[in-house]
C-alpha cells in the first residue's frame, strides 16, 4: 500500500499529516515575519534582563531626584530694611521685618515647592551724613544667585523721609550695580505712584527693560490682610512659572 493511500485510509495519520503541514507553514511564516522586521529571537532570561535594565533607566536615582527638585526651584531674594513693616502684630518670626514675613510665608505654603527664598536686609538707616547706610550691596544680593529679586521700594528711605526722588535714586543705584542680566525684579510699595509709569522710568534708567515689575499694596498694614497677601503671592507665582518655562 502506497504512503498516500495509507494516510488517506487512516484518520489518525491524516490528522498528523495536516498538523505537520500546518506547523511547517506556520514556522515558515514566523521566519518570514522575523526577517521582514529585522528582529532577533531571544530567550525569556534575556528578555527579563532587558526589562530590568529598562526599569533602572526609567527610574531616576535619589540623587537625580534631589538634583531635579533643586534645579526646578527658583531662587527669590526679598530685600527690605529692618524698620519697614506691613504688619501690626509683633511676631518673633518676623524680627527682620517684611523680608522675614515673606520668606516665612513662602516656606510655609505651596509656593515653596517652586521657590527657594532668602532675604537681604539693609542696615538701619542712619542720618544723612552717612549715605553708605542707605545702600545695599548688589554683590551681597548676587551671592545668592537670585532668579527673582523682590524689593520694598521704601527700604531705601530714612524714617520720616519724604524725598521720594532721593529714595528712588538709591534704589536705582542698586539696580544699576546688579550684573546678572537674566535676573527679574519686583518692586512693591503702598505708594500710589508705584505704577506702570514708575516701572518704565526705573527700568529704562537702570537698563533692565522687560525685567522689572511693580506691585502696589493698599495703604495701612497689608500683610495683616490675607486677601492682599494671597493676591501678591499669586502674582509672584505667575512670574515664577513664566521664568521656569523659559528655563525648560
Amino acid at each position: 500500500m502506497k504512503l498516500k493511500e495509507l494516510i488517506e485510509n487512516n484518520l489518525v495519520l491524516s490528522i498528523m499529516a495536516l498538523a505537520i503541514c500546518a506547523f511547517l507553514a506556520g514556522w515558515g511564516a514566523y521566519e518570514a515575519v522575523i526577517k521582514a522586521g529585522n528582529s532577533e529571537v531571544i530567550s525569556k532570561n534575556e528578555l527579563k534582563e532587558l526589562r530590568d535594565a529598562k526599569d533602572k533607566l526609567d527610574k531616576p536615582s535619589a540623587a537625580q531626584l534631589g538634583k531635579s527638585a533643586t534645579t526646578n526651584k527658583l531662587k527669590v531674594v526679598f530685600v527690605d530694611a529692618l524698620q519697614r513693616r506691613y504688619f501690626v502684630k509683633d511676631n518673633p518670626l518676623y524680627q527682620d521685618g517684611n523680608a522675614a514675613f515673606l520668606v516665612h510665608r513662602v516656606a510655609s505654603s505651596d509656593i515653596g515647592n517652586v521657590v527657594n527664598p532668602a532675604s537681604a536686609i539693609i542696615d538701619r538707616i542712619a542720618p544723612r551724613d552717612n549715605p553708605q547706610l542707605y545702600k545695599l550691596s548688589a554683590e551681597k544680593i548676587e551671592k545668592e544667585e537670585p532668579d527673582i529679586v523682590v524689593i520694598h521700594r521704601s527700604a531705601f528711605c530714612a524714617d520720616n523721609e519724604n524725598n521720594e526722588r532721593e529714595c528712588d535714586g538709591r534704589l536705582l543705584r542698586l539696580l544699576k550695580e546688579m550684573t546678572h542680566r537674566d535676573t527679574v525684579y519686583i518692586v512693591y510699595s503702598r505708594k500710589f505712584t508705584t505704577n506702570s509709569a514708575f516701572a518704565a522710568r526705573l527700568a529704562n534708567e537702570a537698563g533692565i527693560q522687560g525685567r522689572l515689575y511693580v506691585y502696589e499694596f493698599k495703604d495701612g498694614y497689608p500683610f495683616d490682610d490675607g486677601l492682599q497677601v494671597d493676591h501678591f503671592f499669586q502674582t509672584l507665582l505667575m512670574l515664577v512659572r513664566a521664568q521656569i518655562s523659559q528655563k525648560v
